[in-house]
This record gives C-alpha cells, structure tokens and sequence, in this order.
C-alpha cells in the first residue's frame, strides 16, 4: 500500500505511512470485526464457536461493532507516529541535556 501511495525511491514521508496504515487497518477490521463480535457472544454466553456464528447471523449482528472501529483505527494511525515523534524529541533532548 506504501508504494501506491509513494513510488519514489525517496524515504516516505509520515504522513503518506500514515494514510498507508489507516487504509490497511481499514481493510483488516473488516475481517476482525465480525471474528471479535462472535467472539465476545461466545465468552458471554458460553456456546460454542459456530453456534456463534450462527446466532450472529440469524440477528444480522455480525458488524455492529463496526463504525467503532472504523473511528478508532485512524487516530490510531494518527496517534502511533506522533508517539514515535514525541520519543525522539525527548531522546534529543536528554542527550543533549547530558
């Protein structure tokens, strides 16, 4: 998805990886949602795997936990790199302090 994004040999920039990781988390947690809301039944209920499933499916239940994930995975996406940034700011000035 980064090379889509950013064909250049030049190191890509923040913000592309960031567009780069939101879209692919995007596309996951279609995949992982459906999977933790059977999940989730599963542990509360106490039934097995596919009995699960299909009581999700009967309720048409399987993505309700959806558009919280879709709101979730891009301040994710946001909130990492600015993490990483933050670290390296501290390290320069510790190093910088010693």
């Amino acid at each position: 998805m980064r090379r889509a994004l950013w064909p250049y040999e030049s190191p890509t920039p923040l913000p592309v990886l960031a567009a780069a990781g939101t879209s692919c988390g995007l596309a996951v947690s279609v995949v992982t949602c459906p999977l933790s809301r059977v999940k989730i039944l599963q542990q509360l209920t106490g039934t097995r795997f596919f009995v699960g499933v299909q009581r999700c499916l009967e309720s048409r239940s399987l993505f309700r936990a959806y558009p919280t994930a879709v709101v979730c995975l891009p301040t994710l996406s946001l909130l990492l790199p600015s993490l990483l940034l933050l670290s390296l700011f501290l390290l320069t000035l510790l190093t910088l302090a010693l």
